[in-house]
């Protein structure tokens, strides 16, 4: 994985996880805390209900640390 450099780097991280037919993601944010970018966004299911998702990457490798 290379290095994430910034927030679009991270948040295209993410993207990238998402398959055909999964819900859209939206209401991005990303923020870096130490050597780890944290981004969170939101999907929404089909009943409408919304959900909010938390990312840890590691900066320097771009590995995905923790999803919630």
């Amino acid at each position: 994985m290379p290095e994430v450099e910034d927030a679009r780097d991270a948040e295209n991280l993410v993207r990238s996880t998402s398959a055909d037919g999964d819900p859209e993601m939206f209401r991005f944010k990303a923020r870096k805390q130490g050597d780890t970018w944290i981004v969170t966004y939101n999907t929404q299911e089909l009943l409408g209900a919304i959900n909010k998702h938390e990312v840890h990457i590691e900066a320097r490798t771009g590995n995905m640390l923790t999803i919630k």
